[in-house]
Order: structure tokens, then sequence, then C-alpha cells
């Protein structure tokens, strides 16, 4: 068993997140966000900058028309999706290259996050139940716990871990709930909670594989976006296939007025973004 203090304690080590993302933070919650002071913030941070610009001359946001001013990709993009960039900038810089925990590589764990971000924003086309632009950012932070309970994973946790999903059939997080009594959601949104991210970012994060628990929609659309990035990334059709019967699919699918034919094309429109933009596929061990 780990110890539960010493997760909490470990995730309450992690740098604060920084100054640029709480000028952003505190944009972003306003009503109105202002986007050219959003704008005039992140000039003033080079390397956010470069991924700003990046993502906005991205296949999925250019449509064919690029942009080289920051203002102008800020239109583009949206606060929401503004702020989910200056978040996962902060947190690669605090993954490791292996994450051991979960056998992954950080460019592994990260094209997944990125494209559960993705799926966040293609999806609302196929939906009934539109939801907060913050989407974006809840999805690309779904799994950002696995980068506390990762350092602590022994040997002996990853083969009790592998004995659970394949002898008993379990899910990954169901697995660390019984050597925790808690998983990488939890941990997840007691970072969020940590760094002050809003009530519907922490609540997506903590229950993107129980959204029936949860409180906002985000934790429905963080449940579908990691679910159709895990089929995009991993080709991994077993993880969609076990959805089938799944109490949490019907329920995440109810929320946001989505039938099986409108996720079958959404999933459909995220893996045709990924092939587009040339991205590595992964294939790590564990699913989440």
């Amino acid at each position: 068993m780990l110890d539960h203090d010493r997760v909490l304690e470990c995730a309450m080590s992690l740098p604060a997140l920084p100054p640029t993302v709480y000028q952003l933070l505190h944009l972003v919650r306003e009503p109105e966000p202002d986007l050219l002071e959003i704008a005039r913030v992140i000039e003033l941070d080079p390397v956010l900058t470069l991924k700003v610009l990046r993502l906005a001359n991205s296949a999925f946001f250019s449509r064919g028309k690029p942009v080289g001013r920051i203002k102008d990709a800020v239109l583009r993009l949206g606060a929401g999706t503004i702020l989910g960039i200056a978040v996962g900038a902060a947190c690669q810089a605090l993954t490791p290259r292996f994450i051991p925990g979960y056998r992954l590589r950080s460019e592994e764990f990260w094209h997944h996050c990125v494209t559960a971000g993705v799926a966040a924003e293609l999806g609302r086309v196929y939906c009934r139940q539109d939801w907060s632009a913050l989407a974006f950012t809840s999805a690309v932070l779904h799994d950002i716990g696995k980068l506390v309970l990762g350092r602590l994973m022994t040997e002996e946790h990853l083969a009790f871990l592998d004995r659970a999903q394949h002898e008993g059939k379990q899910e990954l997080w169901q697995a660390e709930r019984q050597i925790l009594s808690l998983d990488h959601g939890d941990v997840g949104g007691f970072i969020a909670t940590y760094w002050n991210l809003p009530d519907c970012i922490v609540d997506g994060i903590k229950y993107h594989h129980h959204p029936q628990d949860g409180f906002d929609l985000l934790s429905s659309v963080t449940f579908l976006a990691d679910g159709i990035s895990h089929r995009v990334c991993q080709s991994d059709r077993s993880h969609w296939e076990e959805w089938g019967d799944c109490d949490a699919l019907h329920y995440a699918c109810q929320a946001l007025g989505l039938d099986r034919s409108g996720l079958e094309r959404w999933c459909q429109a995220v893996h045709n973004q990924n092939v587009s933009q040339g991205t590595p596929v992964g294939n790590g061990r564990q699913r989440a």
C-alpha cells in the first residue's frame, strides 16, 4: 500500500504555476474575458508566445489561414484554450522524460493529453449540450495526477496493477484505488485545487473516469475526450468496446445529448485531425 499522506505531500511539493498562468486565469474568469489584454500577457512570455502561435497555425485551428500576430491567435483560439496551453506548458516542464510508475515516455503522455484536449474542442458539434470553454484545459490536464503517483509506484505496485487489470479485469483507476484508496484522478483534482484552478476544471479532472459522481458537465466531456484519445492514440479498440455497457458512458452521453452515431463521428473527426497533424502514435502499456 502507498501511504496516503505521502501522496498528498508529494502533490503539494509541486512548484506553483508561473505568474503568467495566474494572470491569464484572472482574465479568463471574467464574464467577458478581455482578449486583447490576454494577448498582451502572452507577448511577455516568449516560450508561451511560440506555443500559442504554433497551435493557432495547426491544421485543426488554422483551416489553411496562418496568423503571425498573438492578437489574431488569441481571437482564433479563445480564452479557454489559451489557458489550457499555458497550464499545459507549465506542466510539461515538470514531466520527466519517462514516468516509471506508468511505463510511459513523456511524449506518449502528452500526446494522449493534447489529443484529449483537441477532442474536447471538436466534440461540441456532435452534442446537443454545449459546455464551458475551459474544457480544453480540463482534458489536457486530466492525467496530471500520474506525475505524482508515477514518482511513488514501485515494481511491486506495478505488478499488482498488471494483475488487477489482466486477471481481475479492472480498469487502471480501480486498481489504483485498491492499493491507495484514491486514483490518479483524485490526485489530479487535488493538484488543480492546490493550483487554484476553477472548480469546473477540478471536477473534470477528478471525475474523468466516473463522471456520474461529478458536479459539472466537464466531467462528462473529459471522460469522453480521454476515451476517444485512447482509441485514436493507441488504436485501442478493446478500450472502446469495453465501454459498451459502461454506466459512465451512458451517463456522459445522456448528459451531453450524444447518441452512438455522434460518438463514432466525434471519434473519427479526432482520428482525422490526428492523422493530418502527423503526430506520433503513443503505445504506452497502461491504460487510464
